[in-house]
């Protein structure tokens, strides 16, 4: 027999509302230690069960996924996304990913590497010794020359600019709505920050079906827009405008911000562990002998696989997983009702200490050490999601970061002058809430 899961009594409502809102990590990290692997808990109208144990979090993305859908919070990312990837469900998310994923295939991606490794050394070929960055705004900046090259085949500009302003405000208009008690007032009240998502949009589209159109009439080529374009489905049917725009802008976003995350954590990590600073340029200097990094590399890079790999465990740039349940259900031993909100978040998942050792702690080696990975539980490290809906850019991701830090190492050091530990704003993604500031060093 299904019994409720433990939490918070019901009338603590109002003042966990307002506990979540001030800091969402903080908050769900003390429900997990307070009350085990799963949770109950209600945040303003939202019934919500925070999920932590690998099995259970198995049950909601494979074994019982059909009873759930994507959460409330990626149902409101619909209005940016349309019904790209990461918001479409059924039969419509099942056409989408068998279109798209062929194109994003480890194999396929690999043209991209280049591209990858030039720009980024391009970029801190232009950083003067001495002087001191944000490095999170440098590595936005990398990472959409280099979506903008890989998906439209351009080089960076006006137009592209706009399109990454745009995906700004639009970014910053759900972090407004997840960290201030705006998500609950309804639309017909004016809001400033929802004008200008509204007008956002509204750019996006022009700038973005303009794209599409130059290029279905342009010349075959790499990439990624061109091959959404070719791609047919089983009746021979490809996808139209509207599908094309929902695609690019997901892909914008996920190929954009998430890298541009990990590359700043990374480095933020390796500046603050001079041992494993000094492997990382050892590796790259033996691997690379003073050449650009290419595809054929990515595996002789071991070390910076399992650095990369430490530095998502710490600091997942997609911080948590949301599901709806769509009937009554059960997960493990627990009742689940229908409109139930399932959390899942990888800053308590990838730090459970009874499946990561000394779980706080930047161990990059634990990557190196056999067995360590087959060892860990089915789910219990999900840097890209799990299940059918697993992030099928999680090749692009991998080999883009892996190429951004080994072109950097090869050139640079950094000295760290943040004043201060580094502090997250978790909204869409999981940004610094301060500049990322650092001292260069050329090598």
């Amino acid at each position: 027999m299904s019994k409720k899961p433990p939490g918070p009594h019901g009338l603590q409502t109002i003042p966990h509302t307002l506990d979540f809102i001030r800091e969402q990590i903080p908050y769900i990290q003390r429900m997990a230690r307070e009350y085990g692997d799963v949770v109950r808990f209600r945040l303003g109208n939202l019934d919500n069960l925070l999920v932590s144990d690998p099995a259970i979090i198995h049950e909601v993305l494979v074994s019982k996924a059909q009873d759930f859908h994507k959460d409330e919070i990626t149902h409101d990312l619909k209005e940016l996304l349309g019904e790209g990837l990461l918001t479409a469900e059924g039969d419509q998310w099942k056409r989408n990913r068998k279109l798209a994923s062929p194109n994003l295939q480890r194999t396929q991606v690999s043209v991209y590497a280049d591209i990858m490794s030039q720009l980024s050394t391009d970029a801190v070929g232009r950083w003067k010794h001495g002087e001191e960055r944000d490095l999170h705004q440098d590595m936005m900046h990398l990472t959409m020359e280099i979506v903008v090259k890989t998906l439209f085949n351009l080089d960076s500009g006006p137009e592209l600019d706009e399109v990454s302003h745009h995906v700004d405000v639009a970014m910053h208009y759900f972090h407004l709505m997840t960290h201030t008690p705006w998500r609950w007032v309804p639309e017909v009240f004016p809001m400033p920050a929802r004008k200008d998502f509204k007008h956002s949009i509204e750019r996006l589209d022009e700038v973005v079906y303009g794209l599409i159109e130059k290029r279905r009439g342009g010349e075959e080529g790499h990439d990624l827009l061109w091959r959404l374009i070719q791609a047919k489905d089983d009746e021979g049917e490809g996808m139209d405008d509207k599908q094309l725009r929902d695609e690019v802008i997901t892909m914008f976003l996920a190929g954009h911000e998430t890298t541009a995350l990990v590359a700043t954590y990374t480095w933020f990590l390796l500046v603050q562990h001079r041992d494993v600073l000094d492997k990382v340029f050892e590796e790259v200097d033996r691997v690379l002998q003073k050449r650009q990094a290419g595809f054929d590399d990515l595996q002789s890079l071991s070390y910076l696989n399992a650095v990369i790999k430490e530095s998502m465990r710490l600091y997942p740039p997609a911080w948590i997983i949301g599901r709806q349940a769509i009937r009554d259900t059960t997960l493990g031993d627990y009742e689940v009702k229908k409109g139930m909100q399932i959390l899942i978040s990888q800053m308590v998942l990838h730090r459970k200490p009874d499946v990561f050792e000394n779980p706080d702690e930047f161990r990059p080696q634990r990557w190196l050490e056999p067995g360590f990975e087959k060892s860990l539980p089915r789910h219990a490290y999900l840097p890209f999601g799990g299940g059918a809906r697993i992030c099928i850019g999680n090749h692009f991701a991998m080999m883009e970061a892996i190429l951004i830090v080994a072109s950097m190492a090869q050139h640079i050091d950094f000295e760290l002058r943040m004043t201060t530990d580094m502090q997250v704003s978790p909204a869409v993604t999981m940004r610094p809430v301060v500049p990322v500031t650092v001292r260069v060093h050329r090598r």
